[in-house]
């Protein structure tokens, strides 16, 4: 009887975390691709202000071919967290600030992301999507680059 239950509870590991491999996969937009409007690098001066659309930013380049940023941005691997907390778009740190149709943005950093869905503290959204540090800063410094 022994024996079963050591061999039931192997097999139902190997189930278990079977699933529990990540699938690297492009970025998901809050919004959609095809209702970004603007798209700008910037080096943030504190937290995505959680209350209002007030977060302290410096615009360091601001994106003039969006499409063919979108498409090299595409080929980043980023990974969901699928366990814990999502984490914030970091104080003193390059991201990207994504601007919508519907005058919503959304901040992407290689920790996380965070964007507003309504207005409103209740309206505020954290993704669980992470990729790696120097790729994705290698792809902004790439941006910082051509303007200078």
């Amino acid at each position: 009887m022994k024996t079963v239950r050591i061999m039931f509870l192997i097999l139902f590991s190997m189930i278990l975390f079977a699933g529990c491999r990540y699938t690297p996969s492009s970025y998901s937009f809050a919004f959609g691709e095809e209702d970004i409007v603007a798209i700008s690098i910037v080096h943030m001066k504190g937290y995505v202000d959680v209350e209002h659309d007030e977060t302290e930013y410096d615009i360091v380049y601001t994106v003039k071919n969006i499409e063919q940023f979108l498409n090299e941005f595409s080929k980043i691997e980023f990974r969901r967290i699928w366990f814990g907390d999502p984490y914030r778009v970091r104080s003193d740190e390059l991201a990207i600030r994504v601007s919508y149709k519907n005058g919503l943005a959304e901040y992407i950093s290689f920790t996380g992301q965070e964007w507003w869905e309504s207005e409103g503290k209740e309206g505020w959204r954290f993704g669980k999507h992470y990729c790696d540090e120097t790729e994705f800063k290698q792809f902004l410094e790439k941006y910082i680059a051509s303007q200078q």
